[in-house]
């Protein structure tokens, strides 16, 4: 599933919500996920999110049973007010076929990156921050940002430290990614784009895992 991450690119998923049933989906738990499971899980989580709102969804998300991935469908059933067989019920009812998933900015800031250029440091793991995504657990995205260059320029991106890897790709447009692991660094000619950064790794919420990097204008 999703979680709280964004794809790379706007896409769609159609399929006939009748025909699935996310329960034994969360029920098999994160190990045994394959893509199908994974485009299923999307369209559920879509509609889940718009049915009780985004609070109750993201406290689902980020429970301990969905992070752990072994028991997703008894914390369904503690953060709503109603068990996850009535929701499969209401998403084979109510959903439509086509849900569409917007890009890696969507939804966040993205000024223009400013002449110093970006330094971002995060040493508290809060899974409530807009800043941390959810990938598949136990992956986490920390320091999340978004940034736009109105013109080509030349970038210094340098991962300073921290565990997991740093990774800056474009959001809307044709140009390499950036991955780097701590201490490293590299020299871009990154093209007039919005462009989108974090730090992906094995982290997990209320740690103080420090993570820092900067991208400076050259």
């Amino acid at each position: 599933m999703l979680g709280t991450s964004r794809p790379a690119l706007p896409f769609s998923i159609r399929l006939r919500p009748a025909d699935y049933s996310p329960a034994e989906l969360l029920r098999d738990g994160w190990q045994d996920e394959t893509q199908n499971h994974r485009v299923i899980g999307a369209h559920f989580q879509s509609w889940a999110r718009e049915a009780y709102g985004d609070e109750a969804w993201r406290a689902w998300i980020w429970s301990d049973g969905v992070l752990d991935g072994n028991t997703a469908e008894q914390a369904f059933d503690s953060n709503f007010d109603e068990p996850l067989s009535t929701a499969v019920s209401r998403w084979h009812r109510e959903a439509e076929d086509e849900v569409l998933f917007s890009d890696l900015c969507y939804g966040v800031d993205a000024p223009a990156l400013p002449p110093e250029g970006l330094h971002v440091t995060t040493s508290d793991v809060c899974c409530e921050d807009d800043s941390t995504e959810q990938v598949q657990p136990p992956y986490l995205a920390l320091g999340r940002r978004c940034f736009t260059l109105n013109s080509g320029t030349d970038l210094r991106v340098e991962f300073l430290s921290g565990d997991g890897q740093l990774v800056l790709r474009p959001d809307g447009c044709e140009d390499e990614r950036v991955v780097l692991e701590a201490g490293q660094s590299e020299m871009i000619a990154a093209s007039a784009c919005r462009w989108h950064v974090l730090v992906t790794g094995e982290f997990r919420c209320g740690t103080s895992d420090t993570v820092e990097y900067r991208i400076t204008p050259y």
